[in-house]
Formats: structure tokens, sequence, C-alpha cells
């Protein structure tokens, strides 16, 4: 250490150029309004009306996430399986664009289509982001005895 400080200049060169470096990388940043905290997801939501869960769940449900968990990239699929209702929820890793993430799963949905039922309707195909999440919730209620009537 005592011979470093036997060389300032060459030390304040030093701290200078890793200022310099640092308002460079500073102005570097990317700058959002709502900046993506997780990792990019996509929901595909199919509705087979008249079916039943347990049909969704084997027709419908399970085809799709073997898919998509094929897709590269992909990190977890999840899904829900309701009456007339299938949602297919992937989730990919950092780093993968959510518009990248939606043009994946779109492209490997027509290759499943084959495998699917007649009567389901088109999937619909839904990016699920930080900014497209409310930041508050609000309800308002009436107090006891008083009827509530906003029109």
């Amino acid at each position: 250490m005592e011979r470093l400080l036997s060389y300032p200049h060459a030390m304040i060169a030093f701290y200078i150029l890793l200022v310099i470096a640092g308002v460079l990388g500073f102005q570097s940043l990317p700058l959002k309004l709502f900046p993506d905290t997780n990792r990019p997801m996509v929901s595909v939501i199919v509705q087979w009306p008249g079916a039943a869960a347990s049909d969704v769940a084997r027709d419908v449900t399970h085809p799709i996430e073997v898919r998509m968990s094929a897709i590269d990239g992909v990190r977890k699929v999840t899904s829900t399986s309701r009456d007339e209702v299938s949602a297919v929820k992937v989730e990919f890793e950092y780093g993968i664009d959510i518009e990248d993430a939606a043009m994946r799963v779109n492209t490997e949905l027509p290759r499943v289509a084959g495998s699917l039922p007649e009567g389901i309707k088109t999937p619909l195909i839904l990016k699920i982001t930080d900014a497209a999440r409310p930041v508050m919730v609000l309800a308002v209620r009436a107090a006891d005895g008083y009827d509530l009537n906003l029109g």
C-alpha cells in the first residue's frame, strides 16, 4: 500500500479514469417508467365451450404444456384447467425480451393445434409485465345502513 502512495500522479489518474467509467456507465443505463422486475411471462388462454375441467386438462392443457416447455429459455410452465377454460402460464428466464417470448409462444401454438380437439376457440396470448399490473386496487363500500348509489 505504501508503494502505491509513492506514485500519487498514477493514483490520481486511476481514480479519474474510474470516475469517468462510472459516469459513462451511468449514462448508458436504460431508464423506464415501470422497469420489469419479474421474469417475462406469457399466458395462453383457450376456451372450449361445454367441456368439463378434466377434459380440458387432458385434451387441451396437457398438450400445450408439453409443447411450451420445449421452447428455448423457458424456466417454468404452470397451468390451471377449469370448466370450459385452460390457462397455461409460461415463465421465461431473465434477459429474454417479452416480445420475443410472445413470438416464441405464438410460433409453437400452431404445432400443437393439430392435437387439440375440435370446438375450441382461438387461443389468446397475453404478455404479463409489471406495467400491466395495477399499482393499487381500491374498493368502495357503503357504511352499514346506507345504500351505495353511484348513478
